[in-house]
């Protein structure tokens, strides 16, 4: 199949990216872990994710936006989710790692984070060599869960 888009649609699509718009349920998931540290890690550079948090508006209930640029891979490359520890200095074991990706929270898990697929379409189980320790629908959900401790 070929297709074209003009400069300006891939413009239009390309800063997308850099104004996302939070799920509603985003901004009272992070109110209910008030006292845990609120943390995003993503593929994403820096410049782009400064730009998309602020824009999100939930800024406010973030203590930190991490972008895998320093360390030179992506998500689930084991390297990617060691700047977490690095930066804060705390076991693998003590993190809960939330994603919307399967593939990312395998990837968590397998790292050693215990993690949470906020599956929201209840789609398949992709088959990778770890599996998330927790499912959920929504981001809700994912915080209660980590309330919970279980």
């Amino acid at each position: 199949m070929n297709m074209s888009v003009s400069e300006a649609a891939m413009d239009r699509l390309m800063g997308a990216w850099n104004r996302p718009v939070p799920f509603p349920d985003a901004k009272p998931a992070l109110q209910k872990l008030k006292g845990f540290s609120r943390v995003i890690l993503s593929n994403g550079d820096e410049a782009m994710l400064s730009e998309g948090v602020a824009h999100s508006g939930l800024s406010p209930w973030l203590e930190d936006v991490l972008s895998v640029e320093p360390a030179r891979h992506y998500k689930p490359h084991p390297q990617a989710y060691r700047q977490v520890l690095a930066r804060y200095g705390v076991p693998r074991g003590e993190v809960w790692f939330v994603s919307s990706n399967g593939w990312d929270a395998a990837g968590a898990s397998s790292f050693g984070f215990r993690s949470i697929w906020v599956n929201r379409r209840s789609q398949v189980r992709e088959r990778l060599v770890a599996e998330p320790r927790k499912e959920v629908s929504n981001l809700v959900e994912a915080a209660e869960v980590i309330r919970a401790g279980v």
